[in-house]
């Protein structure tokens, strides 16, 4: 069995990648944040990719707040706080950090110096002390919907599919989705995901 990792920005998917089911979705993430690199103020996850190195990576790729949904035993770390942060570009002062930076330089600073783990200990303790992340993360529900809508278009069943052809058979019907709602961008029709006029 395999899962599909998806990359879309608003209602358009742009990225998808693919892997075995047993294999985390955490594992997945920076080949799909890697794969673009868009304006963006935020990046909306499901908690299977609750990770710190998830966290620093969408950041310091993307330069925006991961908002990625917290396991239920998930707690805060003094390493995630401002004055840790501090203590550690201190500590490195030599290889060029300053306190005096801002909070974005900082954490450049701190993942370029190995320290990703640390940044993302504070996108998440940002996530956990934020009274309006679960109004913040009810936005996902919208790459949910997207989700539903690409798997009602196209066929992502693999059953009887030769092993070494899967792959390619998922990524041709993705491909074909997005030819789709490239039609509909070209030709202005909105909603952009309104399919039904092909079936």
């Amino acid at each position: 069995m395999y899962k599909g990792h998806i990359f879309h920005l608003g209602d358009i998917p742009f990225f998808y990648s693919i892997s075995e089911e047993n294999k985390s979705d955490f594992a997945c993430a920076p080949d799909l944040i890697k794969g673009m690199k868009p304006k963006i103020t935020a990046v909306f996850i499901d908690g299977g990719y609750d990770s710190f190195g998830i966290h620093a990576d969408i950041h310091n790729i993307f330069h925006a707040r991961p908002i990625i949904d917290y396991r239920e035993n998930a707690v805060t770390h003094d390493d995630g706080k401002v004055d840790r942060i501090d203590h550690w570009i201190n500590k490195l002062w030599k290889n060029g950090g300053s306190v005096h930076d801002t909070i974005e330089k900082k954490h450049e600073f701190i993942y370029k110096q190995g320290r990703y783990e640390q940044v993302g200990m504070y996108f998440r303790t940002l996530n956990l002390n934020d009274p309006t992340f679960d109004l913040l993360y009810s936005r996902r529900g919208d790459c949910e919907r997207t989700h539903n809508n690409i798997k009602s278009i196209v066929k992502f069943e693999v059953r009887n599919v030769r092993t070494d052809s899967k792959k390619h058979y998922v990524l041709v019907n993705f491909v074909i989705y997005q030819i789709l709602l490239l039609g509909h961008l070209q030709n202005k029709i909105v909603p952009v995901q309104q399919l039904a006029q092909y079936f």
